[in-house]
């Protein structure tokens, strides 16, 4: 977890291609997680993303997130991924 928190600040300071590598990584290898905290990173990972102008893989991962936790009836994860989006702040 530790790359996962360098990696969200590697976001902050604007690295977000090393993010995007570190967060894709976690968000589909890490078997320790569970499905909400994968849904996480992948946002974060469509932040990183959209940051270095990668729209269409982050548009899959946002709409991946909507089905997600329209499925999972989880307002939380709807209300980040339109935060994500930019519908709401």
């Amino acid at each position: 977890m530790a790359n996962v928190s360098i990696a969200y600040l590697n976001n902050y300071i604007g690295k977000h291609a090393e993010t995007a590598k570190t967060l894709r990584y976690y968000a589909y290898n890490a078997d320790y997680m569970n499905q909400e905290e994968r849904q996480l990173l992948k946002l974060s990972l469509a932040d990183a993303y959209i940051e270095i102008n990668k729209m269409d893989s982050a548009y899959i991962l946002i709409q991946e997130g909507l089905h997600s936790s329209e499925k999972t009836k989880t307002f939380m994860g709807v209300t980040r991924t339109w935060d994500c989006w930019g519908i709401i702040t």
